[in-house]
């Protein structure tokens, strides 16, 4: 079995070739994932293969020639913390500027370890990364942690004789790994798999071992350490069942003691796969739901207008569509139905893997649909009155995030009512998302004047009591359009509070957002209020990992409709809720968010709006994690955190946009 080796050392070099560098765009300095299945947020083992991603992590590319492995190569060490604060230094397999792959020391107690990169220049990188006993990853032929599985299909005839054939061998014309279907006809022999992964050898037994194809589970008869490459498991699965025979390309899926590793696939006597191209199929979906922020001057990272520009970004793509974490659309569905909902279909995640883990193949350029369109001009006409700061504002290019509030004076002399507003990012490469308030008494100015420059620094809010919230804009939002007969009231002699989120990228750059007024043509439009409702008096105690506070306020003279609504928690929000419960004891759950994140808040508009009945009861549910297992907790070790304004403070609050009756 020369070629079995061949394959393996082929698949570990294409990892240090084809994974994904642009992981160093990423918040934390170094982010550490399997070698085998690239997921986020995944666990890693002892003894596990693991990438770390990032920028200055070595001088220059060498890879280990010597076994054992180094702990040092071209200079750069890594060592990890473990839960108990015990550090192990680990044993290198490859270094350049913005990878280290290496393994996951022995002995590392479970729990978030702290990992450190040191280059040969001494620049020093962190990041974290949780150890769990075993977390099973199976590497894929194509090096995206997705698609056919690196391995050989062992066939064993009736006379006792072996042969080995591949799971997948590369196809020189379109210059990636094709899937090889195995034929599972009667008489062709008994058909095992072989199996390579990682972070699998510390299970406690096979019993604790599950694996299906297609859904149909399948014996396992070894699942270990593979012997001969340091870090590298295998697993041995069959005979494969005759219900699998002719089923074409299905899913592999490995549990080890709870733990699921990432699907890779197997042909077996189906069809010829048929590839998934750009023109064809991505383009589309790319058009649909991510092109209004991937496009050339917006504050995504890169655009995805053209096949040039996303092919190099396939294996990114790819892992952040499967873990939702993009497009960025927060609410759990199921719960509220909105306008504009930012969600991709499970086809269209499916297509995007497919298309990922098939070598992200170009297609016929003819296929392609007509390009979208970007324009900076308004797209609802000329406003009837714009807010503007008095100068562009230049924020700290080196600063992770800046909250700057404008205080701006609407210049009306009489009550306007507004049915819609648009905003218009003066520099989209910068600004990641701006919160709209209202300031009817112009208490605002006083907090602009005290600050040097214009704006003034905020975080929770804008810093006043007499506010309410219009809305909120994110990259690829619209414009918000109330329904026809309703609208905003901007009072005369009032003010206009703009919070943007800027994300500096490196450079010195500044920005002037502008925000448009719509007035509304109905001769009598029902106002929407605004209120800010929650708790505003609690105390999160030091070291809660998952601490509930609830607010709940019964509304008894109130008959009406909810028209949106803007959840808002700080850095140790981890979820947020908001229920109605109706007269007859009906629970309606209006939205609800899992996985909170400071840095995607939006607000949301109800496609139909919600009655309200008198005696109805709202309740806004929030959890947060206080603990030092919070990478986002400001205060470490932790400390009790109150209500408040402040960057260390909390908040559970929900902005309700809604009409009487």
């Amino acid at each position: 079995m020369n070629g079995l080796r061949r394959l393996i050392v082929c698949t570990l070099v294409g990892l240090i070739v084809s994974a994904p560098a642009s992981f160093a765009h990423d918040e934390t300095p170094v982010v550490t994932v399997s070698s085998a299945s690239f997921e986020r947020d995944v666990p890693l083992a002892p003894d596990a293969l693991a990438s770390g991603f990032g920028v200055e992590l070595a001088t220059t590319e060498e890879s280990a020639t010597t076994v054992p492995l180094p702990s040092e190569l071209a200079g750069t060490t890594v060592v990890l913390t473990d839960s108990t604060g015990v550090e192990r230094p680990a044993q290198l397999v490859f270094v350049s500027v913005k990878q280290v792959n290496y393994l996951i020391p022995a002995g590392m107690a479970t729990g978030l370890a702290a990992v450190r990169i040191t280059s040969g220049d001494g620049d020093i990188s962190t990041g974290r990364v949780d150890i769990a006993s075993v977390s099973p990853g199976l590497f894929t032929a194509n090096q995206t942690g997705g698609g056919v599985a690196v391995g050989w299909a062992q066939r064993v005839a009736a006379d006792g004789s072996e042969t080995f054939e591949a799971l997948a061998l590369r196809d020189p014309e379109q210059d990636v790994f094709a899937p090889v279907t195995i034929d599972l006809s009667p008489g062709s022999g008994q058909v095992y798999l072989i199996l390579f992964g990682t972070g699998i050898r510390h299970l406690t037994g096979l019993g604790d071992v599950a694996a299906t194809i297609g859904g149909v589970p399948v014996p396992v008869l070894y699942a270990g350490e593979q012997g001969e490459f340091e870090g590298l498991d295998q697993v041995n699965l069959g005979p494969l069942p005759p219900e699998l025979s002719g089923r074409g390309e299905l899913s592999i899926e490995l549990t080890v003691e709870g733990s699921t590793s990432n699907k890779t696939t197997v042909s077996l006597s189906g069809p010829t796969v048929e590839f998934v191209t750009f023109s064809n199929q991505i383009a589309p979906i790319f058009q649909k739901r991510c092109q209004s922020c991937h496009h050339p001057g917006e504050v995504a990272p890169f655009s995805l207008i053209t096949y040039e520009d996303a092919q190099p970004h396939a294996a990114e793509i790819r892992a952040n569509v499967r873990s939702r974490y993009m497009p960025p659309w927060k609410p759990v569905p199921g719960v509220g139905e909105f306008l504009d909902e930012r969600r991709l279909t499970e086809e269209e995640i499916d297509l995007i893997s497919r298309w990922a883990d098939g070598g992200a193949l170009e297609g016929d350029p003819a296929k392609l649909p007509e390009p979208l369109q970007f324009s900076d001009d308004w797209t609802l006409g000329s406003p009837d009155f714009i807010t503007v700061p008095e100068a562009p504002f230049t924020p700290d290019p080196f600063a992770t995030d800046v909250y700057r509030c404008f205080s701006v004076p609407t210049g009306l002399e009489s009550k306007t009512l507004a049915r819609s507003f648009e905003v218009r990012p003066g520099n989209r490469t910068i600004v990641h998302h701006l919160i709209l308030y209202g300031d009817p008494d112009g208490a605002s100015a006083a907090l602009d004047a005290a600050d040097p420059g214009p704006g003034y620094d905020c975080f929770g809010g804008p810093g006043i009591e007499n506010t309410s919230v219009y809305g909120g804009w994110a990259p690829g939002g619209r414009p918000l359009v109330l329904p026809e007969d309703v609208a905003i009231a901007i009072p005369a002699g009032g003010r206009v509070v703009m919070q943007v989120h800027y994300h500096p990228d490196g450079t010195q750059q500044s920005d002037q957002t502008r925000v448009g007024f719509f007035s509304s043509d109905h001769p009598s439009p029902k106002e929407m209020l605004t209120v800010i409702f929650g708790d505003f008096d609690f105390l999160i105690p030091a070291g809660a990992r998952d601490y509930e506070v609830t607010e709940s306020q019964n509304v008894a003279i109130l008959r009406g409709s909810l028209l949106n609504v803007y959840p808002h928690m700080h850095l140790l929000g981890r979820t947020i809720k908001f229920d109605l419960k109706r007269p007859d004891g009906t629970v309606v759950p209006l939205i609800e968010i899992d996985d909170w994140d400071f840095d995607w808040q939006d607000s949301y508009s109800f496609k139909e709006p919600v009655e309200i009945q008198p005696f109805s009861e709202l309740r806004v549910t929030c959890t947060y994690d206080n603990s030092d297992a919070n990478p986002l907790n400001p205060n470490q070790p932790p400390k009790p955190v109150t209500y408040g304004e402040g960057t260390n403070d909390e908040m559970c609050i929900m902005g309700i946009g809604f009409i009487l009756e």
